[in-house]
């Protein structure tokens, strides 16, 4: 990075770093936790990464918890 006092004049980008950070991030989250970071990375594709998880365990018959039954933060 090159700088003229506080302004930044050029700056080269490291590929890379980022996809480091949130695979790190991804080891100690569940699914959907994971799939809300992935969703900040590629906001365009998010639709995309929902898709699945909402259809997939509704194609095997299962359902999920009513909507507000589920402490997000586990039991008390």
């Amino acid at each position: 990075m090159k700088l003229d006092g506080e302004r930044v004049v050029a700056a080269q980008p490291v590929m890379g770093f980022m996809h480091r950070g949130y695979e790190k991030l991804a080891e100690v989250r569940t699914y959907p936790q994971v799939t809300t970071l992935v969703n900040r990375i590629d906001w365009l594709g998010s639709f995309a990464n929902e898709v699945p998880s909402s259809w997939l365990p509704r194609a095997h018959g299962r359902r999920g918890p009513a909507s507000g039954s589920v402490d997000p933060y586990g039991p008390v």
